[in-house]
């Protein structure tokens, strides 16, 4: 039993980090299920925007705040963006709450949703296999102890890649790239975790 005071953290939302300003957790009994009160936001523009976070560690409660108060949607525009959805950028809003869904999506239930599909990875985030430009959906399997399949489709354009990623030894690996980035790797790894 006790509550602890955040003094100082950040809290990442949407895919934005945010500072903590006020935080409380909570703790009346289970350590791994205390009740929250954090109020995290992104200051430096314009309209401050962030989020509040309630209920409990196992099913937190995620609202969007904002000084001053707007609508849901400039909210997340605001958060996500750090500018406003209104006026000439059309779409912007929509997009802010395509990220907000696939940020929920790494969040809470990617590891659910990629076994129940049969994958072993579903993760929306930067590329891990040389796309550039915006966010990407990443969706793996492996396929044996040796064979490794991923696949990469960028969230703003048509651009993907198919990886294949095939263990020799456990030092060395082939890695063989197909669509908008091609190529073939040799991969070298040493783990110098272990003792002899």
């Amino acid at each position: 039993f006790g509550t602890v005071n955040v003094v100082d953290g950040s809290y990442e939302a949407f895919g934005t980090r945010l500072a903590i300003e006020s935080g409380l957790i909570n703790f009346q009994g289970s350590l791994s299920d205390p009740n929250l009160n954090i109020v995290a936001m992104r200051r430096q523009q314009d309209v401050a925007a962030g989020v509040r976070v309630t209920g409990n560690a196992r099913q937190p409660r995620v609202q969007l705040v904002s000084e001053p108060d707007m609508p849901r949607d400039e909210q997340l525009s605001w958060l996500v963006f750090g500018r406003s959805g209104a006026g000439g950028e059309t779409g912007q809003a929509q997009a802010a709450v395509q990220g907000a869904a696939l940020g929920l999506l790494n969040k809470l239930g990617a590891g659910r949703t990629a076994r129940s599909v049969g994958l072993d990875t579903i993760a929306i985030g930067e590329s891990k296999f040389g796309l550039s430009g915006a966010q990407v959906v990443n969706l793996g399997k492996e396929i044996s102890d040796r064979l490794y399949i991923g696949y990469e489709q960028s969230l703003a354009g048509a651009e993907s890649v198919l990886k294949l990623i095939y263990t020799l030894t456990p030092n060395w690996s082939v890695a063989l790239r197909g669509g908008a980035v091609t190529g073939v790797d040799a991969l070298y790894s040493k783990r110098f975790d272990k003792l002899r």
